[in-house]
């Protein structure tokens, strides 16, 4: 078990220890013509969080969904998961744990999905997909104990 522990009084007693994709689909369905700009159709983000209480863990998830448009023509599809891992001391207290889980751990993740899902579009040759800023102490989140 890799517990984390800090005997630094200034030093936090969460961390993040790692991010990254689950899944990246990115479907063209036709080309782009040019004339107009691209805007996003049904964008949904789902987030969950999981406090793993045995492993002194957060798992942040995050889902997204939309399709791309440009005029009323579909152009692509995306679907995006993303992952952060947080680490925290066994000396943590419970409703912080869930605290930060609801609001800071998503408000610390989302922005590397954002910017991800930006540079990937852009690499793909269409407008960069730019995400809207989101307040997560407003976004309904779902918190589970494993």
């Amino acid at each position: 078990m890799n517990t984390y522990k800090s005997n630094d009084p200034n030093q936090a007693n969460l961390r993040l220890e790692l991010h990254h994709f689950t899944h990246l689909t990115f479907n063209f369905i036709s080309n782009i013509k040019g004339g107009q700009p691209l805007s996003l159709s049904g964008e949904k983000l789902e987030v969950k969080a999981f406090v793993e209480k045995a492993k002194n863990k957060i798992i942040v998830e995050l889902s997204f969904n939309t399709t791309a448009k440009e005029g009323e023509e579909k152009i692509f599809n995306l679907s995006a998961g993303y992952r952060g891992v947080f680490a925290y001391t066994e000396t943590s207290e419970p409703q912080s744990i869930a605290g930060f889980a609801k609001t800071n751990a998503p408000a610390i993740i989302y922005p590397f999905l954002r910017a991800s899902i930006a540079s990937m579009t852009l690499a793909a040759g269409v407008p960069p997909m730019t995400l809207p800023v989101i307040n997560f102490t407003t976004f309904p989140v779902v918190v589970e104990e494993r």
